[in-house]
């Protein structure tokens, strides 16, 4: 188990304008604020793009999973819920880990593992709580065959 504790984390309240890319804009406010590590809290808004993707059975896997191919669509969406991780890439770069359930104008309801590519509609409102008490580095792990976020208290 990997964890830390922190008794006062800081926030970082953020909206999207319309047509802002979701990725760039968590990115533009975490090094406005110098925000390195951060859990999303809360989302909500509407995606006029939406790129994602989600777990599949794979049996030739390890943990018998992978991810389906990404997934884009031009049809509308509200975003229902969504929270996330920001923290850095093992190569010290910016990372971020979001998943989200969404509805479109039909009442369908789906979701996923964010990615790079989505653009708000009308608004994006989130919070991110900062925390400086711990690192979260996302790394590789072999065994698994993918990247995952490690949570470490600072010495």
């Amino acid at each position: 188990m990997q964890m830390f504790f922190d008794k006062n984390p800081q926030m970082l309240f953020l909206r999207l304008q319309r047509y802002e890319d979701l990725f760039e804009g968590i990115q533009a406010a975490c090094a406005k604020y110098g925000v390195k590590y951060g859990t999303i809290t809360s989302c909500l808004g509407s995606l006029s793009k939406t790129v994602y993707n989600y777990i599949a059975y794979d049996e030739k896997s390890a943990t018998k999973t992978s991810f389906c191919d990404s997934i884009t669509t031009d049809i509308p969406n509200e975003i229902l819920a969504a929270c996330g991780t920001v923290g850095v890439s093992e190569k010290g770069g910016f990372d971020l880990h979001m998943h989200a359930l969404m509805i479109e104008p039909d009442g369908r309801i789906y979701g996923g593992h964010m990615l790079p590519g989505c653009r708000s509609l009308v608004t994006v409102e989130m919070s991110i709580a900062i925390t400086d008490a711990g690192t979260m580095t996302r790394i590789f792990e072999p065994d698994v065959r993918i990247a995952l976020f490690n949570f470490l208290e600072k010495k």
